[in-house]
């Protein structure tokens, strides 16, 4: 699967910056050889609007819920 947001492919360089991480595991993620974890699919949803992994089939309001119970609400 390759994560794309608005049509355009995210590039392993744009990731890594977005999330804080090394390119070559940004790479990772992008091809899916990385476990998607809901945080990681979060922190992903939060800086490319993209929903990805767990978040695939969530709904925005199911997002927002995941993400008031990742801040403790």
């Amino acid at each position: 699967m390759t994560l794309t947001a608005s049509k355009q492919k995210i590039r392993p360089t744009d990731l890594a910056r977005d999330l804080g991480c090394s390119v070559p595991y940004a790479s990772q993620i992008i091809a899916g050889k990385r476990p998607r974890t809901v945080a990681t699919a979060l922190r992903i949803q939060e800086k490319t609007g993209h929903k990805f992994g767990p978040l695939a089939t969530a709904t925005d309001e199911e997002v927002r819920l995941l993400r008031r119970i990742g801040e403790g609400a």
